[in-house]
């Protein structure tokens, strides 16, 4: 090999050199070159930006455009994508359509945008099963109860008790024969003045100590104690079930809430309505609230800053702030709600599904639909909604506002959430079969 040769050899190999350790310096500063067709000038070059991704469950493979991706842009033969979480580096400035599959999972479809030299960020991306819902037990159209250790589900319309672990329902307790509620400790249903206890297969029947004569029964959760409304007298059984101690009288009582030593009530005084709060220790009047005089008003979940009032003549749902009662809110068209949190509550009209904030007294539109929803459930671990319309049962994203249908039937009724488990229970009817189901979601 001659000098000329040896020289130009040196020349390139200098040249090449110059040009990889240039194009790998602006490769590692975010640049990239876009050779799409048509070429522009100015676009040859162009810095990149990045896409952050984290989703639950993980393990999520991306793609972009239909283009999978890789963990290293320098690997063309090797097949190792990228899955969730992970960060994709050097992505071109533009509007891209991101799509996240995994094995038995649906898969998600988002159009996300990139911007020369920022990170998008599309954080906690929650992902839902793909299987078929599981039968549990063939039965009639029935609402569905689960109590609060997620061992039974009570059927509402059937009087029955299903065993949430076998499947099963228990041949020591079928002679349920009123409406029941679960009361908030150990397996316990609350009904028209008896307490049924599933781990003692025992019945307790209060009205023999009480009377039959007792206008209404009431289960307080929030303190997990019992009352009984009697003429003019509201009066809470002790713990024993077998005495029980005045709380308040003297008013037309329609429903009532006690929180400690306060007693909440909706009254009706000369044909007009009032929220009044009394102090037990003194049976002082704290304060008062008109309500409209054409409405049925009911007290219903609460949290530890607000009582929930709900109207269902209105559809109107009354969040009154127990520190200020000035400081309240009344939403219209409520049809189904759910706690987020203290401060902000999910909820449903007709055809959209909407948060409110009671801090700022906004409401944000997450969603509108087709057909008529029906419910709205939260799911507070995970951080996404579950909604039903009479056909179908939907879930969403908060977070990135994806909603995705995961099943479809001839009816869907009374979905009730095991939040720990991640399984939807409801009464469905399909083409050939019609009963009691359970979905897993997560």
């Amino acid at each position: 090999m001659n000098k000329k040769i040896r020289d130009a050899l040196f020349i390139v190999f200098i040249i090449v050199f110059i040009l990889l350790s240039t194009f790998t310096c602006l490769y590692a500063a975010g640049y990239k070159f876009n050779l799409t067709w048509p070429i522009k000038l100015n676009r040859v070059l162009q810095k990149t930006g990045m896409i952050n991704i984290t989703t639950s469950p993980k393990q999520a493979y991306i793609f972009l455009d239909d283009k999978p991706q890789k963990k290293s842009a320098f690997s063309f033969f090797r097949k190792d994508y990228l899955t969730t979480p992970t960060k994709i580096k050097n992505v071109l400035p533009g509007e891209y359509l991101l799509k996240l599959e995994k094995e038995n999972y649906w898969p998600l479809e988002k159009r996300v945008s990139v911007v020369s030299g920022q990170t998008t960020f599309l954080e906690e991306i929650n992902l839902f099963r793909s299987e078929l819902p599981l039968l549990i037990l063939n039965y009639p159209e029935t609402e569905i109860f689960l109590n609060s250790n997620r061992r039974f589900l009570y059927l509402n319309n059937n009087h029955l008790i299903i065993n949430t672990s076998s499947d099963q329902e228990p041949d020591y307790f079928t002679n349920i024969t009123e409406t029941a509620i679960w009361m908030k400790t150990g397996n316990k249903l609350f009904a028209n003045g008896k307490i049924k206890d599933l781990d003692k297969k025992s019945s307790l029947d209060l009205r023999e100590n009480f009377g039959q004569n007792i206008k209404k029964w009431y289960y307080n959760e929030q303190e997990d104690r019992i009352f009984y409304h009697h003429g003019d007298t509201i009066s809470r059984l002790e713990s024993d079930y077998k005495t029980s101690t005045v709380v308040i009288q003297g008013e037309n009582y329609l429903d009532f809430q006690v929180r400690q030593d306060n007693f909440f009530a909706i009254i009706n005084d000369q044909d007009k309505i009032y929220l009044r709060s009394y102090n037990l220790k003194n049976n002082a009047l704290t304060g008062e609230l008109n309500l409209p005089q054409l409405g049925n008003y009911e007290f219903k979940s609460s949290n530890n800053k607000y009582l929930s009032i709900y109207d269902d003549i209105n559809n109107t749902l009354y969040l009154i702030n127990l520190s200020d009662w000035k400081n309240s809110a009344a939403i219209q068209n409520v049809k189904s709600w759910s706690w987020m949190n203290d401060e902000q509550i999910i909820f449903n009209n007709n055809w959209e599904v909407n948060t409110f904030n009671l801090i700022s007294g906004t409401t944000s539109l997450i969603t509108r639909w087709s057909e008529e929803i029906k419910k709205t459930i939260w799911h507070n671990s995970n951080r996404y909604f579950i909604f039903t319309t009479t056909n179908s049962i939907n879930v969403g994203d908060i977070n990135n506002k994806n909603v995705l249908n995961i099943l479809t039937a001839t009816k869907v009724l009374s979905p009730t959430l095991d939040e720990k488990n991640d399984f939807l229970y409801f009464y469905g009817e399909f083409t050939d079969e019609a009963g009691i189901y359970k979905i897993i979601l997560q």
